[in-house]
C-alpha cells in the first residue's frame, strides 16, 4: 500500500513556545520556583522527596499524592520517537519488549526528544532527583515509530498490533495526523480496544474545534476505550493552541500541558507545553487505577476518568472542555454505590453500604464487633475494591446514667398512686406525668382477683403494690424486659394470696406508634410475679419472655450485616426493699436473661445465645431534712451496673479481597459478645416535694466508671430538675 506520512507533534509543532530548552536556573525558577539545575557530569542534583514531587506543578493541578497505587505491575506503551534509555529518571523503567517498529531492531534512540518529554509525565522515577512521573512505578513500553523524524501510518498500524500481542493494557499516543486513518490502521486499533486497551490521544495543537486525528477517532469510532486529550494552563482555562472538544466532547478531558516540567534530551530537564505532554497525565492516571485494580478493561478506565473529572466552563458535558479537567483524587473514590458481596464473586447478592447499618446495645462487646470489621471489602459500580470504614454501621447505643436518672419522674411525682377498694368491675384511672398518652384501668372481680390495662409507656402500670418506701432517685432502670421500648398495650391480672402474698400475670405488646430507620418496634412480653409486701420487707419474683421482632436486646441490623427476625429473651428478676431504721431502707434489683439468636445471615454470619445480667443496689434516707404531710424529701445512694453480657459469641463472614478473576476471598472470626470492661455507676441524689404546692425538685450527682462497658476514662454526670404543677 503506499505510505503516508504522519505529521508529528514534536519538534517546533509540539510546544507552545515553539521550543523545547534545556532549563536554566533562573528559567525554571520563573516558571515553577523549584530550583533545578541542567545535569552535569554525575547527572542530576539530589533534592529532597518533597522538593522531587513538586518540581512538576502539573501533578498539583490534577490532586496528584503519593500512595502505593504508583503504575507497578502495569504496562503503559509509549508511541513515539523513542527514549532517552541514559535518562536517571528512566533507571529500572523500560519495559524489555520495547521496540523500535519502525526499523524493526531494537534502537530506541530519541533524536527528536519528544517521546522523553512524554514519558517523563508518565514515568520520571522517585530518585530524589529531578521530578516525579504521574505513574512512578509504570513500566514504559516504548514503541519508537519515526524514522528521520516522520512517521509512517504502517509504524502506527504495527506498534499497535505489538502492543496489543503483549498485552499492553494502555496506550499514549502523542501524535496527530492532517488526514483520516486508512481502514487498516483503524481496525488495529479498533481490535486493540476491543481486547481491553486505553488509548489516550492528544487533540492537537491548531486551535481547531475539533481534535485533529488519531485523537478524533473518539468522536464516533471509540467503543468506549479512546479519550481525546486537550491542554489547559495552570488557571484551568483552555489553552489558545488546543483544540477543543467538538463532536468528540464524549470521551473528551483536559489535563496541564503549559510549562510542564519533564526530562529532556542528555539526562536533562525542559519545559514543555502542547497536548503532547497533556496526554500522559490522562495515560499516567489511568496506569494509577489499573495498579490498584487490575481488573479494570479499557472502556471501565476511560469512564472512570470522565466521570470523575472536574467540571470546567458550562456546566456539564461542553464543547470546550468535555467533561472537563482529569481529576486523580477524584477517580481514585468510589463510583456510585458501594455494596458488600455476601457471596464468592463480585456478581454475588450484596447489599450497599448506604442500606447496611447496625445498631448495638451497649450491653455487647462494640469494641471487638467495630475491630472484626475493619478491612472489610466493599466494591463500587466498577467492582473496584475499598476497605469498609471499621466504624461503618455500628453505633453502640449506650444508656447513661444521665438517661436512666430523667426517665424516672421527678421526687414525689410518681405515678404509683395507691388504689382504692371499689366494687366489683368499677374502673378506676390513673394518668401518668411522664407521656401525653399514658393511662392504666383497673377493677376487681372478687376481693381477691384484681385486673389492670395499660396504654402508654407502661408507667402508669401500677401492679403489686407497695407499702413500703419509693424507688431511689438515682437508681438505675436496667435493661427491663418487662417494659417495651414503644407505647404499649398491656393487660393482666393480681391475686392476693393472703394478706402479704400477691401473684400477678400480665401480658404486653407494643402498638407500632414509635418509628426510626428501623421501622415500627415489635416488642411482646410475658411476664409471671410473686410478690411479698410487709410494712419492713417488700420484694418480688418475676419471670417472662419477651419477644422481639427484627432486634435483639434492642440491638438492630440492617443490609450487608445480616437481619434478625423473632428473637426471644427469658428472663428471671429479683427486686425488693428492706426498712432498716429512722426512715432508712436498702433497696435492690438483679435480672438476669438468656436471650436466644437466629442466624442474622449477612457480615453477623452466626450468634450464639446471649446470658446478660444487671444490678442496681442503693441506700435511701427518707426525711433528711424534712418529714411531714405537706413537705417530704429523701436522699439515696446507689451502685449499679447497667445490662451486661456475660457470655455469648458472634461469626463475623466477610470479604476481603478479589482477584482478577472476580472471585472473593473470605475471612471468618468467632468473637466474644460479653465485653472487656464492666461499666459501674455510682450516684448520689437529693429530692424534696411540697404536696400543697405540687412542686418538687431533685438533684443527681454521678460517676460511671468504664461508661458502655468500654474501659475509657470516667464520665461524670450532673442534673438539677424542677416540677410543678398548676
Amino acid at each position: 500500500m503506499i505510505l503516508r506520512p504522519f505529521l508529528v507533534a514534536l519538534g517546533l509543532a509540539a510546544f507552545l513556545s515553539g521550543c523545547a530548552e534545556t532549563l536554566k536556573l533562573q528559567e525554571l525558577a520563573s516558571n515553577s520556583g523549584v530550583p533545578v539545575e541542567p545535569a552535569s557530569s554525575t547527572g542530576l542534583p539530589e533534592v529532597d522527596l518533597e522538593t522531587e514531587r513538586e518540581a512538576n506543578s502539573g501533578l498539583m493541578q490534577i490532586k496528584w499524592s503519593a500512595s502505593a497505587f504508583d503504575g507497578t505491575g502495569v504496562t503503559l506503551a509509549v508511541v513515539d520517537s523513542g527514549i532517552d534509555m541514559d535518562h536517571e529518571e528512566f533507571a529500572g523503567a523500560i519495559h524489555a519488549d520495547s521496540y523500535n517498529v519502525a526499523s524493526s531492531n531494537n534502537d530506541l534512540t530519541d533524536e527528536l526528544g519528544h517521546g522523553t518529554n512524554v514519558s517523563g509525565v508518565i514515568g520520571a522515577r522517585e530518585n530524589y532527583k529531578g521530578l516525579v512521573g504521574v505513574s512512578p512505578n509504570v513500566s514504559l513500553m516504548v514503541l519508537k515509530t519515526d524514522r528521520d523524524g516522520v512517521i509512517f501510518e504502517s509504524s502506527i498500524s504495527r506498534a499497535f498490533r505489538w502492543a496489543d500481542d503483549h498485552g499492553v493494557p494502555i496506550t499514549n499516543l502523542s501524535l496527530v495526523s492532517n488526514r483520516d486513518l486508512l481502514g487498516g490502521t483503524i481496525e488495529v486499533i479498533r481490535d486493540a480496544m476491543q481486547a481491553g486497551m486505553l488509548v489516550v490521544g492528544a487533540a492537537g495543537n491548531d486551535g481547531l474545534a475539533e481534535p485533529s486525528w488519531p485523537a478524533s477517532f473518539a468522536s464516533f469510532e471509540g467503543q468506549g476505550a479512546i479519550l481525546a486529550v486537550g491542554a489547559v494552563g495552570a488557571n484551568g482555562t483552555i489553552s489558545s493552541f488546543s483544540n477543543r472538544a467538538g463532536s468528540a466532547k464524549a470521551m473528551y478531558l483536559v489535563a496541564p500541558g503549559e510549562n510542564i516540567v519533564t526530562t529532556s534530551m542528555d539526562g536533562n530537564l525542559a519545559l514543555a507545553s502542547g497536548t503532547s505532554v497533556a496526554a500522559p497525565f490522562v495515560s499516567g492516571a489511568a496506569a494509577v487505577l489499573l495498579s490498584k485494580d487490575p481488573h479494570l478493561t479499557g472502556a471501565d478506565l476511560a469512564k472512570i476518568l470522565l466521570t470523575t473529572a472536574e467540571d470546567l466552563g458550562v456546566a456539564g458535558v461542553d464543547d470546550i472542555y468535555g467533561h472537563g479537567l482529569l481529576d486523580l483524587e477524584n477517580a481514585l473514590r468510589p463510583v456510585g454505590y458501594t455494596r458488600i458481596i455476601n457471596g464468592a464473586t463480585v456478581s454475588s447478592a450484596g447489599s450497599t453500604t448506604d442500606q447496611s447499618s447496625a445498631s448495638y446495645s451497649s450491653s455487647l462487646n462494640t469494641t471487638a464487633l467495630t475491630a472484626a470489621l475493619q478491612s472489610t471489602l466493599v466494591l463500587d459500580d466498577f467492582d473496584r475494591s475499598y476497605q469498609v470504614d471499621p466504624t461503618l454501621g455500628v453505633v453502640p447505643v449506650a444508656t447513661s446514667l444521665l438517661q436512666r436518672w430523667s426517665s424516672q419522674p421527678v421526687y414525689g411525682f410518681s405515678p404509683a398512686a395507691t388504689r382504692e377498694t371499689v366494687a366489683a368491675l368499677d374502673l378506676q384511672f390513673s394518668e401518668s406525668q411522664s407521656a401525653p398518652i399514658n393511662f392504666s384501668v383497673g377493677g376487681e372481680f372478687s376481693p381477691k382477683l384484681h385486673f389492670e390495662a395499660a396504654i402508654g409507656d407502661m408507667s402508669a402500670w401500677k401492679g403489686v403494690e407497695r407499702s413500703a418506701v419509693q424507688q431511689p432517685l438515682a437508681g438505675a432502670t436496667l435493661h427491663s424486659f418487662d417494659r417495651l421500648q414503644d407505647q404499649a398495650l398491656a393487660i393482666g391480672g393480681r391475686y392476693e394470696i393472703s394478706p402479704h402474698w400477691q401473684a400477678e400475670t400480665r401480658i404486653a405488646r407494643s402498638l407500632g406508634f414509635e418509628e426510626d430507620v428501623w421501622g415500627p418496634a415489635e416488642q411482646t412480653s410475658v411476664q409471671a410475679s410473686l410478690a411479698y409486701d410487709s410494712a419492713l420487707l417488700d420484694f418480688e419474683l418475676s419471670t417472662g419472655v419477651l419477644n422481639e421482632s427484627n432486634s435483639l436486646l434492642g440491638s438492630k441490623i440492617e443490609g450487608a450485616f445480616g437481619g434478625y427476625s423473632d428473637e426471644q429473651s427469658q428472663y428471671l428478676a429479683l427486686q425488693g426493699q428492706r426498712a432498716l431504721f429512722g426512715g432508712v431502707s436498702l433497696q435492690g434489683q438483679v435480672s438476669f436473661a438468656h436471650s436466644r439468636a437466629s442466624n442474622p445471615g449477612g457480615l453477623i454470619a452466626a450468634q450464639s445465645g446471649l446470658l446478660s445480667s444487671g444490678f442496681d443496689l442503693a441506700v435511701a434516707k427518707e426525711g433528711l431534712l424534712n418529714r411531714s404531710q405537706q413537705y417530704s424529701d429523701r436522699l439515696a445512694f446507689s451502685l449499679s451496673q447497667p445490662l451486661r453480657v456475660m457470655s455469648g459469641q458472634a461469626l463475623i463472614d466477610k470479604p476481603v479481597s478479589r482477584d482478577l478473576d472476580g472471585n472473593v476471598t473470605r475471612a471468618q472470626q468467632l468473637i466474644d459478645l460479653s465485653p472487656e470492661a464492666r461499666q459501674l455507676d455510682l450516684s448520689l441524689a437529693y429530692g424534696a416535694f411540697d404536696a400543697q404546692a405540687q412542686s418538687g425538685f431533685d438533684f443527681m450527682a454521678g460517676l460511671s466508671l468504664n461508661p458502655g462497658h468500654i474501659e475509657q476514662a470516667p464520665e461524670l454526670t450532673l442534673g438539677l430538675r424542677f416540677k410543678r404543677e398548676f
